[in-house]
């Protein structure tokens, strides 16, 4: 049976989407309050756990590459 990753491949637009959402208020801090770039970074945290969840419930060979990827991208951004 030939099923498609549905939970994989959410949790990989979902990450994407984080990425790019988080690059740009990086990028433009000045454009947004403090208070107001502390809760889109809080929000892209959360997007990350859930995220995170979605891998972990997606196939055995996506979810090595899920891990791998969520737990980079986290560090990543707790850098910033």
């Amino acid at each position: 049976m030939n099923e498609k990753d549905i939970w994989g491949m959410r949790s990989v637009i979902l990450t994407a989407i984080l990425v790019a959402a988080a690059f740009v208020i990086f990028i433009l801090p000045r454009v947004f309050e403090l208070g107001t770039v502390v809760l889109l970074y809080l929000l892209i945290l959360v997007g990350f756990v859930v995220s995170f969840i979605f891998g972990l419930l997606s196939k055995k060979s996506f979810k090595v590459f899920s891990l791998i990827a969520k737990t980079v991208l986290l560090l990543g951004l707790g850098e910033e």
